[in-house]
């Protein structure tokens, strides 16, 4: 009986905690949210920083080792650390985040891309932060559940895997939904179906793609 007790109390405990934990992320998030607006602050407290700093996983921080930034993409926000300590935040309605699921270095130094859960790819430049939006938007309906995108440096272009659809999507750097006059960079500019894995080479950020089997493919 006491063991029952005592296992009842244990999970009440961790609901109670995980309910806790939840409330906290969304009072976090709202704060997000309201950056820029007037109606919020200009910056999170120092508590919705560390949540984010503890809660961001491995896949969606960057270490820039040539600007000395830790780049964190959390839900709608992205936490910048600097060197001195500090920290940046890109957030508020302007942004268009809603909740990234990955993120990238981009082609040049101040520049990251985020892949955005609503399958928008969107390019921020870090040197500007705060309710900013983003220097480049592209959308394209075969994005939607991606949880994966590339840089490919080596080609000029922005690579998404779609792992439900098995498929990975090219599209040139400077393809912008928002510039109607470049309708030439807006559609996507060849698909790769039947991927299964891919693989990111360090040396030159190429992506090798492979099928079910392991077999690459070209």
């Amino acid at each position: 009986m006491m063991r029952r007790i005592e296992k009842k109390i244990i999970l009440t405990f961790l609901a109670i905690s995980s309910l806790s934990i939840k409330v906290y992320a969304s009072n976090c998030e709202k704060a997000a949210q309201l950056i820029g607006s007037g109606r919020g602050v200009d910056q999170l407290n120092s508590d919705c920083i560390e949540y984010v700093k503890k809660q961001t996983p491995p896949a969606r921080v960057i270490e820039d080792l040539v600007t000395k930034k830790k780049i964190m993409s959390h839900k709608n926000m992205i936490l910048i650390e600097k060197e001195n300590g500090q920290n940046d935040l890109i957030a508020g309605k302007s942004t268009g985040l809603s909740e990234v699921v990955a993120i990238t270095k981009g082609f040049s130094t101040d520049e990251i891309i985020v892949l955005d859960i609503q399958g928008k790819v969107m390019t921020f430049n870090i040197g500007h932060v705060g309710n900013i939006g983003p220097i480049r938007v592209f959308n394209y309906p075969g994005f939607a559940g991606a949880k994966q995108i590339f840089a490919d440096k080596k080609n000029q272009e922005i690579i998404v895997f779609n792992h439900l659809q098995k498929k990975a999507y090219f599209f040139s750097v400077f393809a912008n939904s928002k510039n109607k006059k470049a309708k030439k960079f807006s559609v996507v500019s060849r698909v790769v179906k039947g991927v299964s894995q891919s693989k990111l080479n360090i040396q030159d950020g190429s992506v090798t793609f492979y099928d079910d089997v392991g077999s690459i493919i070209k």
